[in-house]
């Protein structure tokens, strides 16, 4: 059965519409700019003015240039290792303090629990993180991004819930 819409619910929908096709447009544009600006020839860039819809002639010595710098490829192997190991890191010391604080003969449990989420309320802030990297050693190395965010106190209280059931 076919239902019977107003002119107000059509001109709504068509606004919405519109309105949607703008914001693809305008979330899209910038990321094909991007795209045929990299393959497109310097000199020419330079040269156009207005919209750039298409790229202007073809060259790839911006990804050239990219792949030959070793600090490139340093900073994704950096980012894949903090990726990985804080990841894991992370999830094994979450699941340990969730499953400790999951057990009913845990003595001082609630005090335990009360410090922890007392964390959550009140953070120690960038200065005292800084100055415990630094007193650990870690300053300048990829430990000092992995170590002070070993622990999630949210995601413990939620594996601890869902271990006590």
């Amino acid at each position: 059965m076919k239902i019977k819409r107003s002119i107000g619910e059509r001109t709504f929908d068509g606004i919405n519409v519109i309105f949607m096709i703008l914001l693809i447009i305008v979330t899209l544009y910038p990321l094909l700019y991007v795209a045929f600006a990299s393959i497109s020839s310097p000199s020419l860039l330079m040269q156009h003015r207005g919209i750039l819809l298409v790229p202007l002639g073809f060259e790839t010595g911006a990804y050239q240039a990219v792949f030959d710098n070793p600090m490139i490829s340093r900073g994704y192997i950096n980012t894949l290792f903090i990726v990985v190991v804080g990841t894991t890191v992370n999830i094994v010391m979450t699941s340990l303090g969730a499953y400790v604080l999951s057990r009913k003969d845990l003595y001082w449990k609630k005090v335990f629990m009360f410090l922890i989420v007392l964390t959550m309320f009140f953070g120690g802030g960038m200065i005292p993180t800084y100055l415990l990297v630094k007193q650990l050693h870690l300053t300048n190395t990829l430990w000092s991004l992995i170590i002070p965010n070993a622990l999630s106190t949210y995601n413990m209280i939620i594996m601890r819930t869902s271990f006590m059931s």
